[in-house]
């Protein structure tokens, strides 16, 4: 894998009951993933015909077996914190997993 190897925590959200008859997100930790997390600052990617304008990053991370990530999740790297725009398996053989981010600021 290209760069140095670090670990992102990946968080999906939960609605909680807040007393009011209404609900508040909450963020929960998952897992936490090693891999590479490499800069696309101003890049445009497109795949499978969708257009992605906004990816300012991508995640690298050996293949996990008992995951599921949804363009509702994120990764958090210290105080940083990525939305997740896109996951695939890179040539399906089960081996990598890259994640297209967008940095929050």
């Amino acid at each position: 894998m290209i760069g140095p190897k670090i670990k992102m925590s990946l968080q999906q959200y939960t609605d909680v009951a807040d007393g009011a008859l209404g609900f508040t997100r909450t963020w929960a930790t998952v897992r936490s993933i090693r891999g590479a997390l490499l800069s696309m600052s101003g890049t445009r990617m497109e795949r499978y015909g969708r257009l992605y304008p906004d990816v300012t990053h991508v995640f690298w991370c050996d293949y996990q077996k008992d995951i599921t990530v949804t363009e509702r999740d994120r990764f958090t790297y210290g105080t940083r914190i990525f939305n997740v725009l896109s996951m695939d398996d890179v040539a399906e053989k089960g081996q990598f997993l890259r994640f297209i981010l967008k940095e929050v600021k």
